[in-house]
């Protein structure tokens, strides 16, 4: 004996009829159409109809369903008046039993209560309306997020004319990437001033400034230079120094290389100026002087 199935409407089997079952051949021209109906039958399953009179809110409210629908528990569905669509509820179902459904309510739209509504599954929703702002700004300012959530900007500081001209609104630190091209006018260089040098070792970090100013005393000094960038890149230090000819001894880094292959002999009671660059990570140090300024 044959066995059937029927879906939306029509009716399949596995009997040897080509007219009207599987066997025999009849896969070839109903397999397509029984899976047709199926996926139409699955999703008529997800919509139904109700006629409980409910009005629009958030919330947990309750629906008795046209045909038992098997909402799962925890599915998202949509509410829609049936009069206007405008006027609905989307939620996640609490719970179902027969046609019976219950809906926690996130978000409405419209007002109202209504009798007549389409339910159908829903998705998760996205963030949705407007993103907060400071309430006013400045024009041509960029914005930026405020905080970790993602829903509210404010003011950067920062503004894009509208002839593409950008006005920084504090530091901006490239974190050592490429400055491609650019055309400096107005320049200046962040100087260290170091003071006068104690006994011991006085390290220079270049990560602070790439000209340093120091005073020589009559102690034995030395000099280290830290954070030289990375090889293939050019690091260069200037330094200005005062009475240097005061220091009683004065070591520098063991990978300069001096011009001329010496050491400056530093001034007293006037001001050297010794210029060291590296462009292999601080491995080779080359090493130039111009002395006795006044």
């Amino acid at each position: 004996m044959a066995s059937s199935i029927t879906v939306n409407g029509n009716t399949y089997s596995d009997g040897d009829d080509p007219a009207t079952g599987m066997g025999n051949g009849g896969f070839r021209t109903r397999l397509l159409p029984m899976l047709s109906d199926t996926i139409a039958d699955l999703g008529r399953n997800m919509v139904t109809t109700s006629t409980t009179s409910v009005a629009i809110g958030t919330g947990s409210k309750s629906f008795t369903m046209a045909a038992a629908i098997p909402f799962a528990v925890g599915a998202f569905v949509e509410i829609a008046s049936a009069a206007d669509g405008a006027n609905f509820m989307w939620g996640q179902v609490t719970a179902r039993s027969d046609t019976a459904l219950t809906v926690d309510v996130a978000v409405i739209g419209g007002s109202g209560t209504f009798a007549a509504w389409h339910i159908q599954k829903s998705g998760a929703r996205g963030p949705t309306g407007d993103v907060a702002g400071p309430g006013s700004s400045t024009n041509t300012a960029l914005a930026r997020w405020d905080g970790a959530e993602g829903d509210a900007l404010q003011d950067s500081g920062w503004r894009l004319g509208n002839d593409g001209a950008m006005t920084a609104g504090g530091a901006l630190d490239l974190q050592d990437e490429v400055l491609a091209r650019p055309y400096f006018r107005d320049m200046a260089e962040a100087v260290q001033l170091l003071g006068t040098l104690g006994a011991g070792t006085t390290t220079i970090d270049l990560e602070a400034g790439n000209v340093a100013v120091l005073t020589g005393a009559a102690v034995s000094a030395t000099i280290a230079v830290t954070h030289w960038p990375a090889s293939g890149r050019l690091g260069v230090l200037t330094l200005e120094i005062a009475n240097g000819g005061a220091f009683a001894a004065l070591t520098w880094p063991a990978a300069v290389d001096w011009v001329a292959g010496e050491a400056p002999t530093l001034s007293a009671g006037t001001r050297d100026t010794v210029v060291l660059w590296s462009r292999d990570g601080g491995s080779t140090i080359n090493g130039n002087y111009a002395l006795n300024f006044s």
